[in-house]
């Protein structure tokens, strides 16, 4: 789990719930499976606290869940919700790749 900073509370959220972050001015909002939490913590700080090799950050305000990832497209990736996320045209090779590894780091722990 990470701790959440809410408004004037801490918030306990399990990792594996999370499938990205966005930031819109001050303001991270954490998207999970079931909800959407807005939180006053900086992405970098998010960034830190979650664990490296299960998300990817495809453009500067946004990190997003590679167990989610369902698609990687030309501009935008799908996640398994049919949520279309943006990303920089640079980072598709890069975003190829490390969905990749993450999907055969998954396969070989089965």
């Amino acid at each position: 789990t990470v701790t959440l900073k809410c408004s004037r509370s801490l918030r306990q959220v399990p990792v594996r719930e999370i499938m990205y972050i966005e930031v819109a001015g001050r303001v991270s909002t954490v998207h999970t499976v079931n909800e959407v939490i807005p939180t006053s913590m900086t992405l970098s700080s998010l960034e830190e606290l979650l664990p490296s090799e299960q998300f990817v950050k495809p453009i500067r305000y946004l990190l997003a869940a590679l167990r989610y990832i369902q698609n990687v497209g030309d501009t935008q990736l799908t996640l398994t919700d049919g949520t279309a996320l943006s990303f920089s045209r640079g980072e598709r090779e890069n975003l190829r790749q490390t969905l990749s590894a993450y999907r055969l780091r998954q396969l070989r722990r089965r």
